[in-house]
């Protein structure tokens, strides 16, 4: 079925690339005769700095695009989801389904030459991602113990049936780290998280100036053979959205990353000569607005969070924001899963008069000057996902009904301090993304376990018991119709209670783009993977 929903994505790129048939036609003809080569450098033009430098401990898109090809998952996604080998090299499970089998990959060095064994499994998934990963633990709840009978050997005994486990364990969601280094630490405060990080990639950290660029050089040592084969990747950050267009079109940058590009960039980047498109949706991102009604108590009465949802024109932001690519969205749950979503929850279509007469019930007239009330909103400054241009316009068509809006960007960490530890907002434009099945990534949103102050967890600190029934149940049983039922019931209780008010839907790596000079680009999904990217020695 997801194959299903990916040829369906891709559907909507011809639209996008179909001009780019006679420049590509002749450059595959060439590509088939070309074989692989070692050397060069990928230079990647992204925002801005990673938070830090374990991937284990949050789930910022600059740390997983910086570190992917430093830490391995134990199995990695091609381009139709299907699992493939990472350090594990295949799993079996137990007929009840509660006894998950790993077989890791022998001859695994970290980079500083200890062997990696199952015990590194243990330690990073039991002590770390269990316990600080803002996805990670969401995906080993469900996970009792780790046995390791032998150092190529994992063993999960789970405490009830899981049915994303294998497809959990991408490096974005559960990263394996070093135990020898961390093993008796604090692990928040541990030296490598900020400088120094040692994996089993294939790829290792050479350096970093802060606010400048990030440098990593082959692993010669790496584990599965002839790989990689560039000589270095060299990530340069440049947080001007201009500016980095402007560096890759004058052949400063080779790669614009994932949210590097706006939608309006990448359609017009996308038709130059020399250029590869990324056709790959990658993981879905729901763009949605957090709502604080803990602790605003206008925000707290319904009337006004439906008459705030009423007074926002989502296909005006979807047009404009993303040129009409991502159509505006109604649930948690995008369409891209098909079996999951929901069509048939309630609606709310634009419509300003309504907006008005709930304000009016909810005891909100207008003043003199016409508003009723003063609300901030906060975003991330600087992202490429549409988040900036979506709150700018969200401000005057909240005006017309009434509530005036101050728009604050924040950059990242002040944005993980002020908004997902301290929740100093009343409305909060974020993304989200799915992590490829709803138990991994969208119940992170709305679980009581999830409220946790990290990013990307339960911001909006919503609590229904009911709808934490329905994501255990969905999550711990393979039957798929059990999981609709779960899933259609839980979205049908979320957009009554409106926590969140949902925008629109994208692919987190739907506007990459390189040189053409780079091949084996965007193969995968969910993860920015160069360790197959080769240089074709041509400037």
């Amino acid at each position: 079925m997801e194959r299903k929903n990916i040829r369906k994505r891709l559907k909507l790129w011809i639209a996008i690339t179909v001009l780019l048939c006679f420049v590509l036609i002749p450059s595959m003809i060439c590509f088939a005769a070309e074989q692989p080569r070692r050397g060069g450098i990928l230079v990647v033009g992204i925002q801005k700095d990673p938070s830090t430098l374990n991937p284990a401990l949050t789930a910022d898109m600059m740390t997983h695009h910086t570190m992917h090809e430093v830490f391995e998952g134990l199995v990695e996604l091609d381009g139709g989801l299907n699992p493939q080998p990472g350090l594990a090299d295949s799993w079996d499970f137990s007929p009840d389904g509660l006894r998950v089998t790993f077989h890791l990959a022998k001859n695994v060095r970290w980079h500083d030459g200890k062997p990696f064994t199952s015990k590194d499994v243990q330690f990073s998934l039991m002590e770390v991602a269990k316990k600080y990963s803002p996805v990670g633990a969401a995906v080993m709840a469900n996970v009792r113990s780790i046995e390791t009978p032998d150092e190529h050997t994992a063993i999960f005994l789970m405490r009830k049936v899981y049915a994303p486990l294998v497809t959990a364990m991408v490096p974005f969601n559960c990263p394996i780290i070093p135990r020898h280094l961390y093993e008796g630490t604090d692990i928040l405060k541990n030296p490598h998280n900020v400088s120094n990080p040692i994996g089993t990639g294939a790829f290792k950290f050479k350096e970093w100036v802060r606010g400048d660029h990030m440098t990593f050089v082959r692993n010669d040592d790496y584990h599965k053979a002839g790989l990689p084969y560039l000589d270095r990747i060299i990530f340069q950050f440049i947080t001007d959205p201009g500016a980095r267009v402007l560096a890759f079109e004058k052949g400063e940058v080779d790669l614009l990353g994932s949210g590097a590009c706006s939608m309006q960039d990448f359609k017009r980047l996308a038709l130059l000569p020399n250029v590869t498109p990324s056709t790959t949706p990658g993981d879905t991102c729901v763009v949605m607005i957090a709502i604080n009604q803990h602790d605003n108590k206008i925000l707290a009465n319904k009337k006004i969070r439906q008459a705030i949802y009423h007074g926002i024109d989502r296909q005006f932001i979807s047009d404009k924001a993303r040129y009409g690519v991502n159509p505006p969205l109604d649930t948690p749950i995008p369409n891209v899963f098909e079996s999951f979503h929901n069509p048939n929850v309630k609606k709310y279509e634009y419509n300003p008069a309504k907006a008005n007469k709930l304000l009016d019930e909810a005891g909100y007239p207008r003043d003199a000057n016409g508003i009723r009330f003063k609300l901030r909103l906060v975003h991330e400054h600087g992202i490429g996902d549409g988040i900036v241009p979506t709150s700018q316009m969200i401000k005057p068509m909240l005006k017309k009904v009434g509530i005036e809006v101050e728009v604050v960007p924040m950059e990242r960490p002040v944005m993980f301090e002020k908004a997902f530890k301290n929740y100093d907002f009343d409305l909060f434009t974020t993304s989200y993304g799915t992590k490829l099945d709803p138990a991994i990534g969208v119940s992170r949103a709305y679980t009581t376990e999830s409220i946790t102050g990290q990013p990307f967890s339960n911001v909006a600190r919503y609590s229904n018991s009911e709808v934490d029934k329905l994501f255990e149940e969905a999550g711990e049983t393979m039957d798929q119709k059990k999981r609709y039922r779960a899933y259609h019931k839980m979205q049908e209780i979320l957009t009554e209670d409106l926590p969140y008010l949902w925008l629109y839907d994208f692919g987190n790596m739907d506007t990459q783009i390189a040189k053409s000079t780079f091949k084996n680009v965007f193969v995968t999904i969910n993860s920015p993977e160069y360790t197959g990217v080769w240089w074709t020695g041509k400037k």
